[in-house]
């Protein structure tokens, strides 16, 4: 498995755009984050934003995917 694969897309293996984009996003905000850090410049809601953001994003899309799937048929045990 290459590293490059988690910007696959699942059904025909090709690069997905907003995977691409989504990782870009958040090692260029982890970049920024870092730098300021090295610096001694970051804040507590610099930090505190990066952290609900890059966390926060996944809960939210997770979520959404977990609530678009239909309850199963039949009775529930």
């Amino acid at each position: 498995m290459s590293i490059l694969d988690i910007l696959r897309s699942s059904g025909d293996g090709s690069v997905s755009m907003s995977k691409t984009h989504a990782t870009l996003g958040f090692l260029v905000a982890t970049g920024v984050v870092g730098w300021y850090a090295y610096n001694l410049q970051l804040s507590e809601g610099m930090f505190a934003a990066y952290m609900a953001i890059s966390i926060g994003a996944n809960s939210v899309n997770k979520k959404i995917a977990i609530g678009n799937i239909p309850p199963p048929e039949g009775p529930r045990p």
